[in-house]
């Protein structure tokens, strides 16, 4: 089986969907479960216990409810980030929402890492991935004319090539 997820960002929110066999499942009725703001009343069985999925940019923000999410199914955690204390903060909110977690502290954006990222996953879960949330990325808040070709080649590295590079 293969897991999806689509995000698509816009300024006011997110929507985000899971793909699992043949229909979407909205996030917001998983995050639901996990929210401060909702009753814990609902469970969407994903089918992901004992899958492995790999999360980067995990440790705060949209990259950790994901995570948490998958955590909440069952799921085996492989989670990245570039600050080791946000990132085991995170792990063991993880780990209380059920997950097994492998963490790695490290720059995604560079191919070096993005490969380490990928084995630190393999040795402790094996070499099954079922799950690639590929969640770093950003943006630089300028408008648009006044954007250098250095900080577009900035974004379009952090934003694309790093999930290209975690997902080879």
């Amino acid at each position: 089986w293969y897991h999806t997820m689509l995000i698509s960002a816009s300024p006011d929110g997110f929507l985000t969907l899971f793909f699992i066999r043949d229909r979407f499942v909205p996030a917001n009725l998983i995050l639901a479960e996990l929210s401060e703001t909702y009753p814990r009343r609902l469970h969407v069985d994903l089918g992901l216990k004992g899958k492995v999925a790999l999360v980067t940019g995990a440790s705060r923000g949209i990259g950790n409810r994901i995570a948490l999410a998958l955590a909440a199914e069952g799921a085996d955690l492989c989670i990245c980030g570039r600050t080791e204390e946000t990132l085991e903060a995170a792990a063991e909110e993880l780990r209380k929402a059920g997950g097994d977690v492998e963490t790695f502290v490290g720059d995604i954006t560079a191919t070096e890492g993005a490969n380490a990222f990928v084995a630190a996953a393999k040795a402790r879960f094996g070499d099954q991935i079922h799950v690639l949330i590929n969640n770093v990325g950003g943006s630089v808040w300028s408008p648009f004319a006044e954007i250098t070709d250095e900080e577009w080649l900035h974004v379009f590295n952090l934003s694309f090539f790093s999930a290209v590079r975690v997902s080879r």
